[in-house]
């Protein structure tokens, strides 16, 4: 194994780690995301059910 391949294969292991990080990150997001939507549905349900009972 040439320098240069091991430069060109350690430049590619921290990319894929940059773009790992940002999966997970946009996974995170995704994921809170989800649970705020759930919960605003849980109110709105609440406050329109006890509105119009």
């Amino acid at each position: 194994m040439t320098i240069s391949h091991r430069a060109v294969e350690r430049r590619q292991s921290a990319f894929s780690e940059v773009r790992e990080a940002a999966r997970d990150e946009s996974l995170r997001t995704a994921a809170s995301m989800t649970g705020f939507f759930a919960f605003a549905t849980v109110v709105a349900t609440a406050v329109l059910g006890s509105g119009w009972s």
